[in-house]
């Protein structure tokens, strides 16, 4: 299984044509602090192989 295979299994999704972006240190996430209340969340970097036909 692949790096981005893992990773989509992880966060639930299921569409192949999504590619996470892995940085050059290997990371592929990173915390951040975001909102008001300063929540931390973990934000993925990811770019779609083919173009979408059309958006509902």
């Amino acid at each position: 299984m692949s790096i981005n295979d893992s990773i989509l299994n992880s966060v639930g999704l299921t569409d192949k044509n999504i590619k996470f972006l892995i940085s050059d240190d290997g990371n592929f996430n990173e915390l951040v602090t975001i909102g008001d209340n300063q929540h931390q969340a973990l934000r993925y970097r990811a770019t779609l192989t083919t173009v979408p036909e059309h958006c509902p």
